[in-house]
């Protein structure tokens, strides 16, 4: 044992590379404990402050770039509908009516992204479950909690809750059960061949905004015909739809298109996109910072079924993938070994993380161009808490390093 120890000892390469590793686990350990500590509920307010400070992400530039290109045209596949103009009095009556005349028109598939709870004496109940039971053209969106909702009997389901990553939402279950999964199915696509062993799929948001229509041909020719269209889905409001007489016109309109309704803002507000409910956090939005909710749960889910009908538009996740994951370990590794014997400073670490950083963020953002998606938190700027961890283990280091040398003596 003496000698194993005394050989260690008195090989140089050895004795180095074993520093390192020393510290690569104590770092990377000691970040793990930590993000496992913040999911206990007594950590709930430390857990919200580290999941704000990591929601900024550079990879959101993309975005901007894209505003400035003019975007990338959405398929003509996917219409929205606005269910907040409907009366509240009679709103589960009004959505019968509204689903029944979309259906008329023979769509590949209706949407529904609400829930309804389980009061059978609120008004249009009877309609309600007539409409939806049994079409085999719906899927119903349903949430974790939805012990207390209605029932409807032969109906399909998607689940429409988000991965809670952080506060924007940048990343779609990657489960067959989805409410864009489910939608995608019926439509003909096979998602079961896109969808991977990873929990979650990037989120490419080529439709970063809707375009609120007036529900008739020469409207909805407008907007085809604009630039608007290159980045926006047309949405049209409920009562719209079932107040029209132009038959051929909404035949033409929804016939094989996916059409999802919800909640886009209510139709009592001047603007219904002052409207909060059922909004979230995107990355398209232009703030990277301290983002509000601006974009309904809906188009989400109609980005979410872009991506999954138009592969070309979905990112392939880089960062997700094995053998990046290796790649990474790989370079914090190597980035310890550099903190332990070429010792820089503070000053000129910093300056030289910040020279990394700009060229990987031009390389990650012209990537994204191309389908290509690498994570990148903030800038490499975080790396600096790897040196201040390794000062924090240097006294444990140097206490090991003495016990070692104490029993080759």
């Amino acid at each position: 044992m003496r000698r194993v120890i005394a050989y260690f000892k008195n090989n140089q390469w050895i004795n180095r590379v074993f520093k390192v590793f020393f510290f690569y686990v104590a770092v990377v350990g000691l970040l793990q404990i930590f993000g496992a500590l913040l999911e206990y509920p007594f950590m709930s307010i430390p857990n919200m402050e580290f999941k704000a400070a990591m929601d900024l992400s550079l990879n959101d530039l993309h975005y901007t770039i894209e505003n400035e290109k003019g975007g990338t045209q959405p398929s003509e596949n996917i219409l929205l509908v606005n269910s907040g103009d409907l009366s509240n009095d009679s709103f589960r009556f009004e959505l019968a009516t509204l689903i029944q005349t979309i259906d008329f028109y023979e769509p590949a598939v209706i949407g529904i992204d609400h829930d309804f709870i389980d009061d059978t004496s609120l008004a249009g109940t009877v309609e309600l479950i007539q409409a939806i039971s049994g079409n085999s053209r719906l899927v119903l969106g349903k949430k974790e909690d939805n012990a207390h909702r209605l029932d409807f009997e032969g109906i399909t389901y998607g689940d429409v809750m988000f991965p809670h990553h952080s506060h924007t939402v940048r990343r779609y279950s990657n489960s067959n059960n989805t409410f864009a999964a489910e939608m995608a199915l019926k439509m003909g696509y096979n998602t079961r061949a896109q969808l991977n062993i990873q929990d979650t799929f990037g989120l490419n948001f080529v439709a970063q905004d809707f375009a609120e229509l007036d529900f008739n041909r020469n409207s909805t020719s407008l907007f085809r015909f604009s630039e608007a269209a290159q980045m926006q889905l047309p949405l049209y409001n409920g009562k719209d739809i079932i107040e029209a007489h132009d038959v051929e016109f909404a035949s033409e309109l929804f016939k094989n298109k996916a059409v999802i309704i919800g909640h886009f803002g209510s139709g009592s507000l001047r603007n219904i996109r002052n409207d909060l409910e059922d909004k979230f956090a995107v990355p398209c939005d232009t703030n990277l910072l301290f983002r509000q909710k601006t974009m309904p749960g809906a188009l989400i889910h109609a980005n979410a079924l872009e991506n999954l009908i138009q592969p070309g538009h979905k990112f392939l996740v880089l960062s997700d993938l094995s053998w990046f994951n290796f790649l990474e370990q790989l370079m914090v590794f190597l980035y310890i070994a550099v903190l332990l014997y070429v010792p820089l400073g503070k000053t000129l670490n910093v300056l030289m993380l910040l020279g990394l950083s700009l060229p990987f963020l031009f390389l990650i953002l012209f990537l994204m161009q191309y389908g290509y998606y690498i994570e990148m938190s903030g800038t490499l700027l975080q790396l600096l808490v790897y040196e201040e961890l390794v000062e924090i283990f240097t006294p444990l280091y140097k206490g090991l390093k003495k016990q070692i040398s104490k029993l080759s003596i």
